[in-house]
């Protein structure tokens, strides 16, 4: 059997719902589908958290978010697990603005995937 991780970013707290309306998630939606992953596939979970603080406030986060976008800002990760004994990752995120957050981008280039099978998204 394959050696399997889950990793997933996700934001909690303020966000925008049904009928684009602000409310409030304990456990972002990003988080609840990669538990959804690992519990049908197995293996381990592993939540990445940006080495910043977001606001809370979802309307300046976008601002925050777009702002890293457009300047290419690779934001780092708190922790780099060890990898090595994986041979198949999931990998979920959420969209923002049409890509990745910029964490998962500098999570990304921390690797060497090579011999990895990757599902993303």
């Amino acid at each position: 059997m394959a050696n399997i991780i889950t990793i997933y970013f996700s934001m909690k707290g303020q966000t925008i719902g049904p009928g684009m309306k602000l409310t409030h998630l304990d456990k972002g939606n990003t988080a609840a589908a990669a538990e959804f992953i690992q519990k049908a596939v197995g293996g381990d979970l592993f939540e990445i958290e940006a080495d910043r603080a977001y606001s809370e406030d979802h309307m300046v986060l976008i601002k925050e978010a777009k702002q890293e976008l457009e300047n290419g800002t690779r934001v780092p990760a708190k922790f780099y697990p060890d990898l090595s004994r994986y041979d198949t990752v999931y990998l979920g995120y959420p969209n923002w603005w049409n890509t990745m957050p910029m964490v998962l981008f500098t999570f990304l280039e921390h690797y060497d995937w090579t011999g990895k099978r990757t599902f993303a998204r």
